[in-house]
């Protein structure tokens, strides 16, 4: 806090400084005329907490353009505005979750953690469109939800579990790394990640579609 109030601080000083250095700079000196000068910041302090300064801002507009994108491409491929909805709701759940683990696993909100949270939009997309659209499809041969919520089970929950299992493999390796920020940012955020997709899209999105799922798709008789 301190440092970025530093920060704010010397750029309110730019900001309300310029007008004073415009004039200055624009006086005849010696027969010169100076153009206006542009204040410049910068430093140590600047390169690393210049990121903190807006990152609440940035988290909650790069969260937003992911769930936007997702729900506009789910609404194109399922013609279901209420399924886009419950998996932009898990999805937004799912990012919810990992940022009440970061400060037990010892991350910060910042460049890195932020990027983390919108790479688990994505992953948690494999885990509840697949399902949501399944649930869909069942409609053809199933009427009732729990007969269809059964079906998409059936069709998801292997593929699903075995996405789950290869991802946590694939990042195993960064558990033993030497340093803690590997382990912190990358192992620890991507399995949890990975394993609250998983519950949010393969246990909780069905329980809900069960009591309130879509209709589902509708199918040419012919």
């Amino acid at each position: 806090d301190d440092y970025t109030a530093a920060i704010r601080s010397v750029r309110h000083s730019a900001d309300t400084s310029g007008g004073n250095f415009d004039d200055c700079c624009s006086a005849e000196s010696n027969g010169t005329r100076f153009k206006p000068t542009t204040i410049f910041y910068g430093g140590s302090l600047f390169k690393f907490w210049e990121q903190y300064v807006n990152i609440k801002a940035t988290f909650y507009k790069t969260i937003g353009f992911c769930l936007l994108g997702v729900f506009v491409a789910t609404l194109l491929f399922q013609f279901s505005p209420f399924s886009s909805i419950l998996v932009g709701l898990m999805l937004l759940a799912t990012v919810l979750q990992l940022y009440g683990f970061m400060s037990m696993i010892g991350v910060k909100l910042n460049g890195f953690s932020v990027t983390n949270l919108a790479i688990a939009v994505g992953m948690s997309v494999e885990f509840t469109a697949h399902m949501s659209y399944a649930f869909l499809r069942a409609n053809r041969y199933y009427k009732s939800r729990d007969d269809r919520m059964v079906q998409a089970l059936k069709e998801t929950l292997q593929p699903m579990l075995a996405g789950a299992v290869s991802s946590l493999i694939s990042v195993v390796c960064l558990a033993f790394a030497k340093y803690p920020f590997f382990r912190q940012y990358y192992f620890y955020m991507v399995a949890l990640m990975t394993a609250l997709a998983f519950v949010n899209g393969q246990i909780f999105l069905p329980i809900i579609l069960s009591v309130c799922g879509p209709a589902g798709l509708v199918y040419d008789p012919a």
